[in-house]
Order: C-alpha cells, then sequence, then structure tokens
C-alpha cells in the first residue's frame, strides 16, 4: 500500500476496515420497523460484501456472495430508479473490470498483474458504494 513497509501497510488496511466497520454502524442505525422493509435487504446484502472484505480468503473464491447486492441494484435499475452518474461510472467499471481479472481472457501472468492491483477489492468497495446509495435513493427519493 503507497509503497509503505509491510507493518505501516498492515496499520494502513486495518484502520480502513475499521473506518468501514464504523460506517456500517452508522449506515444501519436506524431502527427496521416492519421485517418487510426495504431497507433491511439492502443492509444485508451490504453485509455480505463487508463479509468478502473483512476475509481475506473469500475475495476471489467466494464473490457469490455479491449477487444480493447486483441482484437489489439491478432490480432498482429495472424499476426506473434514476442512478446518479457516479453511480453508473461505478457500475461500468465494476462490469469492465470483473472480467478483465478472468485468466481465460487476459491470461495467467497478466491476471496476476492486474491482481497484484487489487482491482476486484476497489471493485467490490465501489459495488459497496453503488448499494448505500442506492438504498439511499430508494428510501429518499
Amino acid at each position: 500500500v503507497l509503497n509503505l513497509s509491510p507493518v505501516a501497510a498492515g496499520w494502513v488496511i486495518k484502520g480502513v476496515l475499521l473506518l468501514l466497520l464504523v460506517w456500517f454502524l452508522w449506515w444501519t442505525r436506524k431502527a427496521i420497523g416492519a421485517r418487510e422493509a426495504p431497507r433491511q435487504l439492502w443492509e444485508c446484502a451490504a453485509l455480505s460484501i463487508l463479509m468478502l472484505l473483512f476475509s481475506p480468503l473469500t475475495w476471489g473464491k467466494h464473490c457469490v456472495a455479491l449477487i444480493p447486492a447486483c441482484y437489489l441494484i439491478a432490480a432498482s435499475w429495472l424499476g426506473r430508479q434514476k442512478f446518479p452518474r457516479w453511480m453508473l461510472i461505478l457500475l461500468v467499471a465494476y462490469i469492465v473490470i470483473v472480467p478483465i481479472l478472468s485468466r481465460d481472457l487476459v491470461g495467467r501472468s497478466t491476471a496476476l498483474l492486474l491482481a497484484s492491483y487489487h482491482l476486484e477489492t476497489l471493485a467490490i468497495l465501489g459495488l459497496l458504494a453503488v448499494l448505500a446509495g442506492a438504498e439511499r435513493l430508494r428510501t429518499h427519493p
């Protein structure tokens, strides 16, 4: 991370993860009035993304946890929800980055090089940002 020593980079990453956890706790602070409340779905989808980010073993192997977030975003989009430009840019970046990381498409050496830039992690963080923003659009038109 930023050419820091491994120890310093570890502390930076732990700090970012702590900030992400604090943000999630703040974002989910509102009480849910009914079990059928749409907000509960958005929070569960965000929690599944956080599980991927907090466990390095799952980053590349269990991205099936992103399906709830992708479904909710797609359902909002198909439901004629208008997304701001920043969300569309992040979604397009996610759609482009994920296939590029496939070894079948770019080859093993290029895929390993791209993985060293942590593009997958950045794509997952972008998806989390879109998820949080889209939920806010749905509850506060």
